[in-house]
């Protein structure tokens, strides 16, 4: 397959006769050349120029030509589908220089030759601002025909150790769950009444000590990587399959129980 040039290739597909022309008392910056393929010649010889020649001349080898980059047949989009594929492109983290990619082109033209891409400037700049004020606007539309509203916060570190704090407004509606699905009722915050209740139970001093034994054993393993290839290879010979030894986390509850249930799997091969 022929590979794009550089302006160094271009200027090597032709041979230069003046590199030292002088012009008004200055070295001439585009020096006068002559293709190596035919007898065309350039009084002043741009590279951009060259290498259009090049690409139409009979004589020419395909190394010496440049690949056009296919083009879609419309250029524009409906409101709704710049609407619908620029979120599918943002929500996913789909790097925008993908959509510069030839054989990606030549794919949306073979499924549909109406639809077209935008380009990574478009997705950068102005459809990303036109969803940001579409889902700004929708937000701030909820927010004040709101009844209520509850703030979930959580923090964390990131890898320079840096404390990062992330604050969610919710918009609790039970009616939406009520109405599509009759048979399950709704109570709200129970599963963070739930939480806190396991963590109450945790504290009593009989669990908290099978707790500690607990992940005493699974970090053992975790800080140990002979004994914990040895684990997993008796696990194959008992099991049949490799069982993970989970590590309780400090507010997810339900890692604890985890945390058990992978040493009880695993008690024969432990």
């Amino acid at each position: 397959m022929p590979q794009k040039s550089n302006d160094k290739d271009k200027i090597e597909e032709f041979d230069s006769s003046s590199m030292n022309t002088q012009v008004q008392g200055s070295k001439k910056l585009h020096p006068s050349v002559k293709c190596k393929y035919c007898p065309k010649k350039f009084k002043c010889g741009l590279a951009t120029h060259m290498q259009k020649y090049t690409n139409s001349c009979i004589n020419a080898p395909e190394s010496a030509k440049t690949i056009k980059t296919p083009k879609l047949q419309n250029s524009n989009l409906t409101q709704e589908q710049n609407s619908n594929f620029t979120q599918a492109v943002y929500s996913s983290g789909i790097p925008l220089s993908t959509f510069k990619n030839s054989f990606l082109i030549e794919f949306f033209n073979a499924l549909q030759p109406s639809f077209q891409t935008p380009s990574r400037d478009r997705l950068s700049t102005g459809l990303l601002e036109n969803l940001y004020e579409d889902v700004k606007n929708d937000v701030n539309h909820k927010l004040n025909n709101a009844q209520n509203i509850t703030i979930v916060s959580d923090s964390w570190s990131n890898i320079n150790r840096k404390a990062v704090q992330n604050f969610i407004i919710c918009l609790p509606n039970p009616k939406i769950i009520e109405e599509k699905y009759p048979h399950i009722i709704c109570f709200g915050c129970a599963l963070h009444v739930i939480n806190l209740l396991i963590c109450d139970i945790l504290k009593i001093d009989a669990i908290k000590s099978i707790m500690n034994i607990a992940k005493t054993a699974v970090k053992y393993f975790k800080d140990h990587t002979i004994s914990m290839a040895k684990l997993r290879y008796i696990q194959k010979e008992n099991y049949n399959k490799e069982i993970a030894l989970v590590l309780p986390a400090i507010t997810q509850w339900g890692t604890h129980f985890d945390c058990i249930k992978s040493l009880i799997e695993s008690q024969i091969a432990i």
